[in-house]
């Protein structure tokens, strides 16, 4: 580790090298490659790069990324065993962090003792812009990384040059220990991870990187018992246990010569259950936030939560099409809860009337579903709306509806970053958004066609847009105008193409 140091070191010293750029550095510290026999150094390999971190995070023009976002891009690209001194491999990870150079690093073993081989790799070229080595005795680890650490930060920023290594610090032994409750944090044995941690910074008590940690961990724990007190507390669970039990009793589906009155309550107790799942949305990235997480870390429960909403919605989307198939002409019945529920779910923050719509179309259903899993826009058809004041949330620009001397204006909104999610749900969305038109095209009411296909075809469009193809997105706005040259918006629609198109 030292050598990586001093490679480093001796890299950033090069004419034309990553210290003498004009421009901020970002620098991703990949895990070290443990090319040893000794398995006692292999959850080294990501202490080390997390000690480095913690020790480099306060230099001048340096931006360190952080060791979330490398977790996460790995378990992402499926690379955690991978050989991080490879170049390649480097280049990957960092253009995936958005670095400008990364460093790799391997333990080796020479004799009794440890060398560590370092390389600074520039990530827009893939060049090795340095190399070096150290040698030192394995029980000095932490002696070893705090003079790469020296080292690479006297390189990157003057200000740091002249600092010397501190002197003693924790034991091979303790190392190892903050090593594991690493590991186990980023396994999500949250519980597991502190115990271990405890005992490092009750030892250690000036082991800076253990005392970050254990202090990160214990903010997440804390705000996620937060979370869980408000998400699962009496109101919660009580409702919960009531969308449960009527769903028991739910034959939406099949019903035929079934009373509106149950049919209503049916409906209503569904869309409550979708709202309570986009409850759980917002508060899981409020937990993030309060967390000082990225939304990356996250990003697995958010998906399994995306998957339950769209599952609900696509089933009462189904369910209604059959019952107004067996019912024909008779129109939907309004929806209905019980009145404790109703209160209970006003004062979740559900809206004034929750699992309550005017109506609920399935057209209307499948095209905001659709919208959802790729705008992140809460449907329209529920009462529930997503936070204002969650950092982690996308902000949207989107047309106001207002216009002053011809121009639009714009209103900023924040919907959870669905973009993210994209390569799981995008088929899903356009299943939905083609279902919707063809619910359309079914209608009987010509008007009601012409709106409902309008308004599927715009949502289609933003759809597209969302996920990177303007050209398909042209090719729905472009439908509107053909097939309805008289609508109304026509300039508007026409004014979206030309967005698209990048005019």
């Amino acid at each position: 580790m030292v050598r990586r140091a001093l490679v480093i070191a001796s890299l950033l010293a090069l004419p034309g090298s990553v210290a003498d750029a004009a421009d901020a550095k970002r620098v991703a510290i990949l895990y070290f490659d443990n090319d040893t026999k000794d398995a006692e150094l292999d959850l080294l390999r990501k202490g080390m790069a997390d000690m480095l971190i913690t020790d480099l995070s306060d230099l001048d023009g340096v931006t360190i990324v952080e060791r979330e976002k490398l977790e996460a891009l790995l378990a992402e690209q499926k690379l955690q065993r991978s050989k991080y001194f490879d170049p390649k491999t480097a280049v990957k990870l960092g253009r995936g962090a958005g670095a400008t150079h990364a460093v790799t690093g391997a333990f080796n073993a020479v004799g009794s003792k440890l060398r560590v081989d370092v390389r600074l790799v520039e990530v827009a070229t893939g060049n090795v812009v340095a190399t070096e080595k150290v040698v030192g005795q394995k029980k000095a680890f932490f002696t070893l990384q705090q003079r790469l650490a020296v080292a690479f930060a006297c390189r990157l920023a003057e200000q740091r040059c002249g600092t010397k290594p501190s002197g003693k610090g924790p034991s091979l032994g303790t190392v190892r220990k903050y090593a594991k409750g690493l590991d186990l944090a980023d396994s999500g044995k949250l519980k597991e991870a502190t115990k271990t941690l405890q005992g490092v910074v009750t030892s250690a008590p000036n082991f800076k990187p253990a005392a970050e940690t254990y202090r990160r961990i214990m903010k997440q724990l804390y705000a996620a018992r937060s979370s869980r007190t408000d998400q699962l507390g009496d109101v919660r669970q009580k409702l919960q246990a009531k969308v449960d039990a009527v769903a028991r009793a739910d034959r939406l589906g099949q019903a035929k010569g079934i009373d509106e009155a149950t049919v209503g309550r049916w409906v209503g107790y569904r869309v409550l259950g979708t709202q309570l799942v986009l409850q759980q949305i917002d508060a899981h990235f409020r937990v993030l936030a309060q967390a000082g997480a990225s939304a990356d870390s996250g990003q697995e429960k958010f998906a399994k939560l995306v998957e339950r909403y769209r599952t609900q919605v696509d089933r009462l989307a189904t369910d209604v099409e059959k019952y107004a198939a067996k019912h024909p002409g008779s129109g939907l019945p309004d929806c209905t809860l019980d009145d404790e529920d109703t209160a209970l779910g006003k004062k979740l923050g559900l809206g004034d009337e929750p699992g309550v719509v005017s109506f609920y179309s399935p057209v209307r259903m499948r095209r905001d579903l659709g919208s959802f899993l790729t705008t992140g826009e809460a449907p329209f058809w529920g009462t529930f709306r997503f936070s204002k004041d969650i950092k982690l949330y996308t902000v949207h620009r989107i047309d106001s509806g207002v216009r002053v001397g011809g121009a639009i204006e714009y209103r900023d909104v924040p919907r959870p970053p669905v973009e993210r999610l994209h390569d799981r749900f995008s088929k899903a969305a356009i299943r939905q958004f083609e279902a919707a038109l063809a619910g359309a095209a079914k209608m009987e009411d010509g008007d009601d066609r012409q709106t409902a296909t309008i308004d599927v075809l715009d949502a289609y469009a933003k759809g597209l847009v969302a996920l990177r193809r303007p050209v398909e997105a042209v090719a729905r706005w472009q439908s509107i105008l053909e097939r309805y040259p008289k609508y109304e918006s026509y300039d508007e629609v026409e004014a979206k193409i030309r967005a698209a198109l990048g005019e």
